[in-house]
């Protein structure tokens, strides 16, 4: 092959009358072209190919060692090679630089081989290679960009150098920054996930997508706590539900592109919109803290909803809707139905959820200082130190289930990779959990409901003395909140729950 590269180079130069020659044989095709300096200054990239395989070259990577005149690149396309080489031992024993053994190796490309006139291995620019795939690619395996290392006295296939940057059906793209023999690899990489991992979020899920069917069903028919607030809890709920379900049934059926393609999409918009309503939780929190003292708060009337219906699901499908018009081969991956990490793609996801964090942390910290500040001017005998402690408590609640966990997911890397990976998966997997225990069973009105159901009869509340995050009665007043007359005089109606 070396030889081979040789001759053409040699042949390409000696030529000078025609700059790109194509030589056809029953073994290989050639094609070799000319370039010269004008070419190198103005940086054009040289595209050969020869059997529907491609060869893309930035001249100025050779402009170091061609010192005058023109240089000459080849590019070789064998047949048949492929059948001989792709039997070496040193593919069977092959592991990529992280570790991970490859299985049920077998090349899926022709062999095809670059040569340059200007003798040089180390290029400065890496060169691009397109391949035409021998057999449709099957996605559960995954391609592997490999060339022949001549660092030893036997040459063996190796990805050190070389990196796969795209894959269809029919064609695999790679870019290396050596000048050598390329091929491309179709192996199955043994997933790594622990079994711990996979148990807890699967427990973890279930448990989840029950408790948040428990919180739907409140926030339904409990009457008692139907507000702007469970509105909102409802809304979220729902998708948080769905997405769990799917997520639970769907994130492996990797078997049919165009299946998980879908599922992918599908996750990607339950979960955005999640967090669209995690995010209209916290503005609607805020506002009703600000309006803690204020009598005729009365929560989101029919318009502020359909506003917060417009926001919450329209926004997530404006995304997923830019994001797949964009690139729709980035939805699903080799072993989940989620999106593919490949030209961070995935952040198409992770951009609006580190965006709503921060967000929803400004307004969090907002209603923590308002909360001290009002709290401190109403009557003592109101502001008790178990209302503040709900108060906060519920504040920093909302905090953790507006996504905070997810911020674990971006640090699953360096020496605490696994612990993050733990506390990722068992955070995430129980939020339904989380929910149904803040908004269901840490509500006295819920409860008392609850109690009702399971009783199957009607109970009297007591008349309530604590303070109401989410609506005052218009009798109440400042002036009223601000006297000094004992509470139970004044007949204070709010109450902790939101």
């Amino acid at each position: 092959m070396e030889g081979l590269g040789s001759n053409a180079v040699t042949t390409a130069l000696s030529s000078p009358e025609t700059p790109i020659q194509t030589v056809f044989t029953n073994s290989v095709v050639i094609q070799t072209q000319l370039i010269n300096e004008e070419q190198i200054s103005k940086r054009e990239t040289i595209r050969l190919e020869a059997q529907g395989d491609q060869l893309a070259i930035d001249p100025s990577a050779l402009a170091l060692t061609a010192t005058q005149g023109s240089v000459a690149v080849a590019f070789l396309s064998f047949n048949g090679l492929e059948s001989l080489l792709g039997n070496s031992s040193s593919l069977q024993n092959m592991t990529l630089q992280n570790g991970r053994t490859l299985e049920n190796i077998h090349m899926n490309s022709r062999v095809v081989s670059a040569s340059t006139s200007s003798w040089t291995r180390n290029l400065s620019i890496p060169i691009n290679l397109t391949f035409r795939h021998l057999e449709d690619k099957d996605p559960q395996k995954e391609a592997i960009c490999v060339h022949l290392s001549s660092a030893s006295k036997d040459s063996a296939w190796t990805p050190e150098g070389c990196w796969h940057l795209h894959s269809n059906n029919s064609h695999s793209k790679c870019s290396c920054q050596y000048l050598s023999t390329y091929a491309v690899l179709m192996a199955t990489i043994p997933k790594q996930g622990d079994l711990v991992l996979v148990f807890i979020s699967f427990i973890g899920l279930i448990i989840s997508i029950i408790c948040l069917f428990l919180s739907i069903v409140t926030f339904l028919y409990c009457h008692a706590v139907q507000n702007s607030s469970t509105f909102i809890h409802l809304q979220l709920g729902l998708c948080l539900f769905f997405a769990d379900i799917l997520f639970l049934v769907g994130i492996d059926k990797t078997y049919n592109k165009v299946l998980c393609s879908v599922i992918a999409g599908m996750l990607h918009y339950l979960f955005l919109a999640c967090f669209v309503w995690m995010f209209l939780e916290g503005v609607n929190l805020y506002f009703i803290v600000k309006n803690l003292k204020v009598a005729n708060y009365s929560g989101a009337n029919k318009r502020v909803r359909i506003f917060m219906y417009l926001c919450g699901y329209g926004i997530p499908a404006l995304v997923v809707a830019i994001s797949a018009a964009s690139a729709p081969w980035a939805y699903g991956t080799h072993y989940h139905c989620w999106l593919s990490p490949d030209k961070g793609f995935h952040w198409s996801f992770l951009g609006p959820v580190c965006a709503i964090i921060v967000i929803n942390a400004v307004f969090f910290c907002l209603i923590l200082k308002i909360l001290h500040e009002k709290l401190a001017s109403l009557n003592s005998k109101v502001s008790t130190l178990k209302n503040t402690r709900s108060l906060t408590f519920k504040a920093i609640a909302h905090l953790f289930i507006l996504g905070l966990t997810w911020c674990l997911g971006l640090f699953q890397f360096g020496p605490l990779a696994d612990i993050m990976a733990y506390l990722f998966t068992l955070t995430n997997s129980v939020q339904g959990a989380f929910i149904f225990l803040v908004h269901c069973l840490l509500n006295k009105k819920v409860r008392e409901a609850y109690w009702n159901w399971i009783c199957r009869r009607k109970t009297i509340q007591p008349p309530s003395t604590e303070i109401s995050m989410t609506a005052a009665p218009s009798s109440v007043t400042t002036e009223n909140v601000q006297s000094t007359a004992p509470v139970h005089q004044q007949q204070v109606a709010w109450t902790t729950e939101p």
